[in-house]
């Protein structure tokens, strides 16, 4: 791999893990549709690290934020995270209603939370070897 690519990969990382990182505080502190968001948010940002390190950039067309699909593109260039289908769309479902007010969406609880951050920390620990190993 090249340095830019290297440093783009990287980057998504970093910003990735930022997410996680805040997710982890908030949900010590109650903010539960932030954590759900921050956990989407930081599944969305490694499937895009794999696609930059296999192309070294991120198509048009993947600048989207259904983790389902991320997943589907990272596939075709063999990332395989088929096992986390459900995960991918619970989280992928987190993502509109916790970004704006007045999206119709309950409240999410502290249970949410704590498996949306199960879920996210799953699928990273996967996506993390994927990219170790590509």
């Amino acid at each position: 791999m090249n340095a830019d690519k290297i440093r783009l990969v990287q980057l998504w990382i970093t910003h990735a893990e930022d997410d996680l990182a805040f997710a982890r505080a908030g949900l010590k502190d109650g903010f539960y549709n932030q954590v759900c968001m921050l956990c989407q948010q930081a599944v969305e940002k490694y499937l895009k690290a794999c696609l930059v390190q296999a192309k070294g950039s991120i198509e048009v067309k993947e600048k989207i934020h259904d983790l389902a699909k991320l997943a589907d593109f990272c596939k075709s260039h063999g990332f395989d995270f088929r096992e986390h289908h459900v995960a991918l769309r619970t989280l992928s479902e987190f993502y509109i209603p916790t970004r704006y007010p007045d999206a119709s969406f309950d409240t999410f609880n502290k249970e949410d939370a704590e498996g949306a951050l199960s879920m996210a920390e799953e699928i990273i620990a996967d996506v993390k070897k994927s990219i170790v190993s590509g």
